[in-house]
């Protein structure tokens, strides 16, 4: 009869343990409401965002061969063969390569432009979302050959076109 008493409550060492876990929970659940009220998936663009673009387009126009400026965004015909678009696609800017593929690069971007002030010099203006515009000039050296999109060709029974080009 006496055992029985004893095995009906806790020890002090277990209610000192659900003591401890209880204010361990209660001290971090306000970092834990912090962090999922200020959480905003792909709705801004931060400047290391943009510099890393910026660094991107860098790296595939040092094996660009030639370029196409079009109205969505730039074709860089590589050396090797590849073509690589780089274009805006909804708020987002988009890489592909030889047409396929899909590499998001940046979120929350309302603006792509790509345009080209004078000669040997290519400008990249990047706006976000909130208005807040980035631009990157880059030289081009001059064997490269600078290639305009005069007009587009739709197809009736496709979503593709094709551009005309001529050389500048």
């Amino acid at each position: 009869m006496e055992n029985s008493m004893y095995n009906n409550g806790f020890t002090l060492i277990e209610t000192l343990f659900a003591l401890f876990v209880t204010t361990l929970i209660l001290l971090t659940l306000p970092l834990y409401v912090k962090q999922i009220s200020t959480y905003q998936p792909y709705e801004t663009i931060t400047d290391f965002e943009v510099y890393q673009l910026f660094h991107f387009i860098s790296l595939d126009l040092t094996n660009t061969a030639y370029f196409i400026e079009g109205e969505e965004g730039i074709d860089l015909y590589q050396v090797n063969g590849d073509v690589i678009s780089i274009e805006q696609y909804g708020t987002s800017i988009r890489r592909r390569v030889n047409r396929k593929g899909h590499e998001l690069l940046v979120h929350g971007v309302a603006n792509f432009q790509v345009h080209l002030p004078r000669q040997h010099v290519m400008k990249l203006t990047v706006t976000s979302e909130r208005g807040i515009t980035y631009t990157k000039y880059h030289s081009i050296p001059p064997k490269r050959e600078r290639i305009r999109t005069t007009f587009r060709f739709v197809h009736p029974r496709s979503s593709l076109s094709a551009p005309f080009l001529y050389a500048a």
